[in-house]
């Protein structure tokens, strides 16, 4: 979707933006499915891949990467190629603030 967005939008003679998001990794992080998220973030990493082959030489555009947060608290130890990290999840409960 991103390449068929971007081809798309790149003749427009004013320029554009293209905001491109992988909202599951949220919602596999806040389920603690650890499968679901490294599938997620490869699709993910897959994609930055395919913008960044877009952008080839360019010169008129501005590509920002950002995480809006972490959910779960997520500690992931590498197993090697090939397999799974072993994880935990480690919420974090920070203290309630109460404003009158």
């Amino acid at each position: 979707m991103t390449s068929k967005a971007l081809g798309l939008l790149e003749g427009d003679p004013d320029g554009f933006f293209l905001m491109v998001e992988s909202g599951l990794i949220d919602w596999s992080a806040h389920s603690n499915d650890i499968r679901r998220v490294t599938a997620e973030s490869v699709e993910f990493h897959n994609t930055f891949q395919t913008v960044m082959a877009w952008l080839g030489t360019r010169t008129d555009t501005l590509v920002i990467l950002t995480a809006d947060h972490e959910t779960g608290g997520l500690l992931a130890t590498s197993q090697g190629a090939g397999n799974y990290p072993s994880v935990s999840y480690t919420h974090l409960t920070l203290p309630t603030i109460y404003s009158v």
